[in-house]
C-alpha cells in the first residue's frame, strides 16, 4: 500500500486583500505548495491508497494590512492554525481513458487561533483573541483517473476535487473551522521520478473555482496556482531522500 499526501483543510493566510474579488479574508481552501512531489502520485496499480497529512500555518501582519474578518476592519491580525487530515484513495480496476478510476476523500481536524485588532467604531478599536477547533471542511474526489507510463517513472493524475463547507463558520467570529463556501479544483499533477537516475520532476496545475458565501454574500475570486519540485533523490531511505528546491 502506498502513501500519498495532501493538504486538505482551512486555513487563515495572512495576505492583502486588494481586489474586490480576492479571496475572501485573504486565504482560499488550497495552500500553496502543499501538493508538489512524487508522493502525491497515485498508485500505478488497483489499490488503496492512505494518507495523513499535518500542517502548521502561522503569519501575522501589522496596522498597515487591513482585513475584512467578522464583519470589521481588523489591524494587526495574528493566525496560527494546525490541522490533520485523514484520508483516501481507492485506486479501482474500472479503465476511463485507459486511466484507473480513483475516488477518495480527506477528513481535516482543525485548530485555529487569531489575535486582530478590531474596528469598534470610526474612533475606537479593541483587542479580541479566539480559538476553535474541529471538523474542517471537506475535500473529495468524485472524479481522479491515474495514467503511468515508461516503467512507471512517468505519472500523470487529473484530480476533480471538491471542497464541501463542513466545518462550522459564523461570520461575527474572527477564527472558524471552515470557509462558508463550495470550492470545485480541477487539477493536473505530473511527475517523473527515474528509477535508474534518481531525477525528479514533479509539477501541479491547479484552478479553484469558488461559490458566494452565502452568509457574507462574498464572492472570492477564481486561483490558478502551480507547484514545483526538481530534485535529485540519493541511494539513501529507498530513494526517498534526496536534494532539490520546490517552489509555487
Amino acid at each position: 500500500m502506498r502513501s500519498m499526501c495532501h493538504y486538505v483543510a482551512a486555513f487563515i493566510v495572512l495576505a492583502s486583500v486588494s481586489a474586490a474579488r480576492a479571496e475572501e479574508g485573504g486565504a482560499g481552501h488550497y495552500a500553496p505548495g502543499s501538493f508538489a512531489s512524487f508522493v502525491d502520485v497515485l498508485p500505478a496499480q488497483p489499490d488503496l491508497g492512505l494518507f495523513n497529512y499535518f500542517t502548521y500555518y502561522n503569519g501575522s501582519a501589522g496596522a498597515n494590512h487591513q482585513f475584512p474578518i467578522a464583519g470589521e476592519i481588523d489591524l494587526n491580525v495574528d493566525a496560527s492554525s494546525y490541522a490533520d487530515s485523514l484520508g483516501a484513495f481507492w485506486v479501482t480496476p474500472l479503465k476511463i481513458l485507459g486511466a484507473n478510476y480513483a475516488p477518495g476523500a480527506a477528513l481535516p481536524i482543525v485548530w485555529t487561533d487569531v489575535t486582530a485588532r478590531v474596528t469598534l467604531s470610526a474612533s475606537h478599536t479593541a483587542s479580541r483573541s479566539e480559538s476553535v477547533s474541529g471538523l474542517g471542511d471537506v475535500e473529495f474526489w468524485t472524479v481522479a483517473l491515474s495514467w503511468s507510463a515508461l516503467s512507471n517513472d512517468l505519472h500523470v493524475d487529473f484530480f476533480g476535487g471538491i471542497y464541501a463547507p463542513s466545518g462550522e463558520y459564523h461570520k461575527d467570529q474572527l477564527a472558524n473551522q471552515g470557509l462558508g463556501y463550495w470550492t470545485f479544483e480541477p487539477g493536473v499533477l505530473v511527475s517523473y521520478l527515474g528509477q535508474k537516475n534518481g531525477f525528479e520532476f514533479t509539477t501541479y496545475l491547479g484552478y479553484d473555482i469558488n461559490t458566494e458565501h452565502t452568509e457574507t454574500n462574498y464572492h472570492s475570486g477564481q486561483v490558478f496556482h502551480i507547484d514545483t519540485t526538481v530534485a535529485e533523490h540519493l541511494p539513501l531511505g529507498k530513494g526517498f531522500i534526496g536534494i532539490g528546491v520546490n517552489g509555487f
